[in-house]
């Protein structure tokens, strides 16, 4: 069924509640039941560290939010942070600086004790520069240090007001035990790690998936969730199924209890006429993007850039197969959750929205003209481009390859190994690619487009943009912030460095035994409620 807008935006807001969960059964609400292993099917294989420092890859960063706690968490009810391993903390008036209290009952798996020590170790750590490091969520060059005062409390600093900490802690600051990074060296995190978190690993094997237990000791769960002691489930376990329908299959033979749903929409009716649960949660961070570098090209033309966003339908495209109008367009190079409360269709008018008319009139007047093949061509070079993908997006690209087509621009496709994808994508050597990354926070889809972002394949370039974002980071007023962004946002889109394509919802499939699975802000599922009413 597709939701038309003001649906689709009451559901979204309602899950950004927290009002959403997966559905019990019966009259009465179940009590949870202790013990059992959920097996949860996942639909790419993890690959590289999975320590918080340094993981990149999207199951890493799932595997962690098991394994890890941050100091606080951002309840989705009200996008305010609540304590996890910090108790209590005093923001300096200026922003500059946090002073946290600690929780004096906090272990970590291996029993060594969460303490002021243990959290400057990691703090400092995830400071530090490296290939992919956390240094810019720490602040960066802002980043003074961390202070220990007395046993369990910090003092934290920076030069400049960081005014997205908090979204940026919860989402990727982890904490590890000193000793067990100390006894690994350069080796944690590629077969074990150990933090503070409701599961403790067993086994982590790179390409396939991980094992995890319950940590018995844990007893400080977030005030996000339904309780605060050790997790429900005995294990946890995440196995690799590359293709769709393989999974499926697995979850009807309950094989395993719980999946990801994506690129199995178009089967909806029929997965729920077996009785499986399904449950759609809007993405947190930027949507499904193609991104153009302008550096190369010819997308170094605003007209050619503007002339492919013409010719893309997204429309047909949340119709088609791929989202089975599950999804909705996207018109902002931000996920419409994290412009909650705003509605994100107030960008409308800054997208060159489907017009193939206007796509041909402006390439007509760049010079390019229809030649062999339907193909255009200009000074004898032919109007194309490659877009270097992983696998696993080839049906999202191949229907925008056909659309580009009609007005004659050939998109060519490559396809790469993920490892490869990534470094190419920070080395900006790529004509294209479509991609989104998940997170919470009015940032994504406005910081990746600044000059000298790590991660910025679009090679975009804009002074005001750039002194827009560091505004940004530089107030804790939400209200500025959102005027902001809102600038900033206008400015990509009318530059088109990129093209907003589709603004997915999140399709989760499971048994109906299992219950209580939550979405925290950032999308990704949690299991420390979830539990097997069987």
């Amino acid at each position: 069924m597709r939701l038309g807008y003001r649906q689709f935006a009451t559901v979204a807001l309602a899950m950004l509640l927290g009002t959403l969960l997966l559905p019990s059964t019966g009259a009465q609400t179940p009590q949870p039941k202790r013990g059992g292993t959920l097996v949860f099917g996942i639909w790419t294989p993890p690959r590289g560290s999975i320590d918080e420092r340094d993981s990149r890859h999207v199951m890493a960063q799932i595997f962690g939010k098991n394994l890890f706690d941050p100091l606080a968490r951002i309840d989705p009810k009200t996008a305010k942070p609540v304590p996890a391993l910090a108790k209590s903390w005093t923001v300096s008036p200026d922003g500059r600086s946090i002073t946290f209290v600690l929780r004096d009952d906090v272990v970590f798996h291996d029993g060594a004790k969460f303490d002021a020590e243990a959290a400057k170790f990691n703090l400092d750590r995830f400071a530090e520069r490296g290939a992919f490091s956390r240094a810019r969520f720490m602040g960066g060059d802002a980043y003074v240090g961390t202070e220990v005062l007395d046993r369990y409390t910090i003092r934290i600093t920076w030069r400049e007001t960081q005014g997205f900490w908090w979204e940026l802690q919860d989402y990727y600051l982890g904490f590890s035990s000193p000793a067990a990074v100390r006894r690994a060296g350069n080796e944690y995190g590629l077969k074990t790690v150990t933090g503070t978190g409701p599961f403790k690993l067993v086994e982590y094997s790179e390409g396939s998936g991980a094992v995890m237990e319950r940590f018995d000791q844990y007893r400080w769960g977030a005030t996000i969730y339904k309780h605060t002691g050790p997790v429900y489930l005995d294990r946890l376990v995440f196995t690799t199924i590359i293709e769709p329908t393989t999974r499926l299959a697995a979850l009807e033979r309950a094989e395993i209890q719980y999946t990801d749903g994506r690129r199995l929409e178009y089967a909806l009716p029929e997965i729920k006429r077996k009785r499986l649960t399904v449950y759609h949660e809007g993405t947190a961070g930027t949507p499904r993007t193609l991104m153009l570098n302008v550096t190369h090209p010819p997308l170094d033309e605003a007209r050619v850039r503007q002339a492919i966003s013409f010719a893309i339908d997204r429309e047909a495209l949340v119709k088609g197969p791929r989202y089975a109008g599950v999804s909705r367009p996207a018109f902002a190079t931000m996920t419409f959750k994290n412009w909650l409360p705003g509605n994100i269709q107030e960008f409308r008018p800054f997208n060159y929205l489907h017009d193939p008319a206007k796509s041909n009139e402006l390439l007509d007047r760049a010079g390019w003209a229809m030649g062999q093949g339907g193909i255009r061509s200009k000074d004898g070079k032919r109007l194309q481009f490659e877009a270097v993908i992983p696998a696993q997006f080839i049906p999202e690209l191949e229907p925008v390859q056909a659309m580009l087509a009609k007005v004659g621009i050939e998109m060519k496709i490559r396809v790469v190994d993920i490892p490869t994808w990534f470094s190419m994508m920070e080395r900006r050597q790529m004509d294209a690619t479509i991609r989104n990354n998940t997170g919470w926070g009015l940032n994504w889809g406005i910081e990746e487009f600044q000059c000298n972002w790590q991660d910025n394949p679009s090679s975009f370039c804009n002074p005001e943009l750039d002194n827009l974002v560091t505004q940004m980071y530089r107030t804790l007023d939400v209200a500025k912030k959102r005027e902001l962004a809102r600038r900033a946002l206008r400015i990509i889109l009318i530059a088109a460095p990129a093209v907003p394509i589709v603004d997915e919802m999140y399709t989760w499939l499971s048994q109906p035994y299992v219950m209580d699975v939550n979405y925290p802000v950032d999308s990704w599922p949690r299991f420390y409620d979830a539990w097997l009413n069987r």
